[in-house]
């Protein structure tokens, strides 16, 4: 059991219930197929079969990809450029394989990125795997001047990945020095916007992959699965791209979850709107708190609060009717003065507790202190990087706002009284 909760967690393979429900209705028709090993190859697999709502999903992320972009001449991408995978990490899995095969390297990692990201990248690195935590401009240099080190050694960089913005950091890079980068010194750049959802930014023209967590805000009512990558057509890598993942890429999206998802993104622009809003203003709200007098908060995450918003901002796609306010999507981190604190917020809050973000409702996790707070050394180097043990991160659902903010007003006001009483030595 263990090895397959790490399968699903970490490379995103498995059978989805849907996909499951759908084999049990033929499971008396089972067979077992004879096969010795040393007397040839292992059988090809039939895949899954694709259905009328897979052409209609890869149509609908192209149309949101082209919709107010920051630069329409650089968003040439078709149908035929996307390709479905059963989840997010299925996603990551495949085209870090793909590309590590195609061209050996050393994987960059750079910035704060999804831990399951993090961990399946560390095992699938044959050539080693390097990673640049801050991803300012300083950071950008440092990064740069070791990419002239490797070349000079002959040491090739397959690729690198990134997130727009960071998670849970909310940190945004600069994807246009990035891929200035990725050109100059010939390296794939991928990246996945899923925290900022391609409703609210367009990366497309600034990356070689374009991957993105379907499960999430896309789906938005957390009762399906799925990833998406788009290949850049713009990308000097392109046709190479499109060749690997057309002769590799085999659908193992179900039907029935394909379908789920056509129907739950019909909505994608109306729902971003709400929790564009709703994150925006919880994340207001606990800044506010910071400058109250014996406050627990300390510091919140959010793009637009943040010294790398010029870098989002840059990213922005035009006002649309659609979407009056394109904006810094649904997640945010409130750090406070203690752990105890920070306990205590989470557990006064009235918001469901849940690993999930880009859900129809508020969730939180207190995912630093789960994910990262557990090896020492490892938990070091994240504070470092602002990934400190005592937060609590929050993704904004579809609620009324003021409700939002009178479950955190109600929850602060108990977690500033376990600081005065930890202040008071009680």
């Amino acid at each position: 059991m263990p090895a397959v909760v790490l399968t699903w967690q970490n490379p995103g393979l498995g059978i989805s219930i849907r996909g499951a429900e759908d084999l049990l209705k033929s499971i008396d028709t089972i067979k077992e197929v004879p096969f010795e090993a040393e007397k040839g190859p292992i059988p090809s697999p039939t895949w899954t079969p694709e259905s009328e709502a897979h052409g209609d999903l890869r149509t609908r992320i192209v149309e949101l990809l082209h919709r107010a972009p920051v630069d329409a001449d650089k968003v040439k991408c078709t149908p035929s450029d996307v390709f479905l995978y059963p989840t997010g990490m299925a996603a990551i899995f495949h085209s870090s394989v793909l590309l590590t095969k195609h061209r050996p390297g050393t994987i960059v990692v750079l910035g704060i990125i999804f831990h399951n990201t993090y961990h399946h990248l560390i095992e699938e690195c044959p050539q080693g795997m390097k990673h640049f935590g801050k991803v300012d401009k300083e950071g950008l240099s440092v990064f740069e001047d070791w990419l002239k080190h490797e070349k000079e050694e002959g040491r090739p960089v397959s690729h690198a990945f990134v997130e727009v913005p960071g998670n849970p950091t909310l940190e945004t890079v600069d994807t246009k020095r990035l891929k200035e980068l990725s050109e100059e010194y010939g390296f794939f750049l991928i990246i996945d916007d899923t925290i900022s959802g391609f409703a609210n930014v367009d990366v497309l023209s600034n990356s070689d992959v374009l991957l993105s967590s379907l499960t999430k805000s896309f789906s938005g009512y957390a009762n399906v699965m799925g990833g998406s990558i788009v290949l850049n057509p713009t990308s000097p890598h392109y046709h190479n791209l499109r060749s690997l993942f057309k002769e590799s890429h085999h659908n193992e999206l179900f039907a029935s979850d394909a379908k789920v998802l056509l129907s739950n993104s019909k909505d994608f622009l109306e729902r971003t709107k709400i929790l564009n809003r709703n994150a925006l203003a919880m994340a207001n709200f606990l800044h506010k708190a910071i400058s109250i007098p014996d406050s627990p908060v300390v510091n919140v995450q959010y793009p637009s609060q943040l010294g790398s918003k010029s870098n989002y901002d840059a990213i922005l796609r035009r006002a649309t009717p659609e979407l009056p306010e394109p904006g810094y999507g649904c997640l945010l981190t409130v750090e406070f003065s203690t752990v105890e604190a920070a306990i205590a917020f989470y557990d006064r809050a009235g918001f469901y507790p849940s690993p999930h973000l880009g859900g129809h409702v508020t969730i939180m996790f207190a995912y630093n202190m789960v994910v990262f707070g557990k090896k020492p050394d490892e938990k070091a180097y994240m504070h470092e990087l602002g990934v400190r043990e005592a937060s609590v991160r929050i993704s904004a659902g579809l609620e009324n706002e003021e409700d939002l903010i009178d479950t955190l007003r109600d929850a602060l006001e108990v977690a500033t009284k376990v600081k005065k009483g930890l202040e008071a030595g009680q």
